[in-house]
């Protein structure tokens, strides 16, 4: 994957585009009332072409990472109080979010005719975290709250990349092209 530096400004937009998407969806309301800048801005703050110029999986991965991480530790006195979240836990509902984020971006992005790009970067982008989703791919946890950490939040998106290598599956369309998680 290699996405050339002029894509930056776009990227700009569409990350802005991508939060308003977001926002509109419902998506955010595990936020108290009132943080919808501060929210946005930490969004803002992440380097999502460092994520989309990754030229490995595992680069990919580290990368993420160390974005979902600094994302949670200014996104968490932001969560609704009830909400149930720990502190040091990014790979819950700050994942969901990020993933949702990146995967809106990339496929705005996919107007400026990426073509073989679009194929390596779909392959990397972890999949949008949904209770659904985790009842059917990672059947021994019920929510998204109950993802207890990196171990776990991995083994989900590998379930994911699995299904998603099937060439067979009916259902990989659906997940490649899943723009929402909502079902908190």
């Amino acid at each position: 994957m290699n996405l050339e530096k002029p894509l930056t400004n776009h990227i700009k937009q569409l990350s802005t585009n991508a939060l308003d998407f977001i926002y509109k969806s419902g998506a955010m309301g595990i936020f108290k009332k009132g943080t919808k800048e501060p929210i946005f801005a930490k969004f803002l703050e992440c380097d999502i072409q460092e994520l989309l110029t990754s030229k490995s999986l595992h680069q990919y991965d580290q990368t993420y990472d160390q974005i979902v991480k600094n994302l949670h530790q200014s996104l968490f006195p932001l969560y609704m109080d009830n909400l149930k979240i720990q502190k040091n836990n990014p790979y819950s509902y700050t994942a969901r979010l990020l993933n949702q984020y990146i995967k809106l971006i990339f496929q705005n992005l996919s107007q400026y005719n990426l073509s073989d790009q679009t194929v390596e970067i779909m392959n990397v982008i972890h999949p949008i975290i949904s209770n659904k989703f985790i009842e059917q791919y990672l059947p021994n946890i019920k929510s998204i709250a109950e993802i207890d950490g990196h171990e776990m939040y991995y083994e989900l998106v590998e379930n994911y990349n699995n299904l998603v290598e099937e060439e067979h599956e009916v259902i990989n369309k659906q997940l490649l092209c899943m723009l929402q998680g909502i079902d908190v």
